[in-house]
């Protein structure tokens, strides 16, 4: 009788500690359904938390959504990495790409500290190195390669 009630004591703690790790897995899914992006304009990407930007969704979710925005409007820029960049107490994204593309993209923050990409991007190669021309509403600023030419920025709006 001892060995059957130690076989059941060891079969229900198995039980629990499986059920536990599901439990685990489960918020291990919600937290990547979390992190998908539908698009890239419009989509939340990060939260003001005590005054700082941070990121809720991953940099290669991120990443990956700049590509099918850049494939749909040709604009010829392989993501690499971004950066979140403060310009006159605004806060931007700024995407640099493996072909010495830069492009900006204001983010802006709404009512539950969610910080979401804005409609305007503005890519550059020529001004890459400095600034880049940055989102100003529905437009992007001038900007000025190294030679002292006007840049060539580009303007993609989409959205109301």
């Amino acid at each position: 009788m001892k060995k059957i009630f130690l076989l059941l004591t060891f079969v229900f703690s198995m039980f629990i500690v499986s059920c536990d790790n599901e439990t685990d897995n489960i918020q291990e899914s919600s937290d990547v359904t979390n992190e998908k992006m539908d698009s890239f304009i419009n989509s939340n990407i990060g939260i003001d938390k005590n005054g700082q930007f941070e990121f809720t969704v991953a940099e290669n979710t991120i990443l990956k959504a700049v590509k099918e925005y850049s494939n749909t409007f040709d604009l010829d820029i392989e993501p690499q990495s971004i950066k979140i960049i403060d310009i006159d107490a605004k806060k931007y994204l700024r995407i640099y790409s493996k072909n010495d593309y830069v492009s900006t993209v204001a983010l802006v923050l709404d009512n539950q500290n969610n910080y979401r990409v804005d409609k305007t991007v503005c890519t550059s190669k020529a001004c890459a190195s400095g600034g880049g021309c940055i989102p100003n509403g529905s437009y992007c600023t001038e900007c000025y390669g190294s030679n002292g030419l006007k840049g060539d920025c580009k303007r993609t709006t989409t959205g109301g």
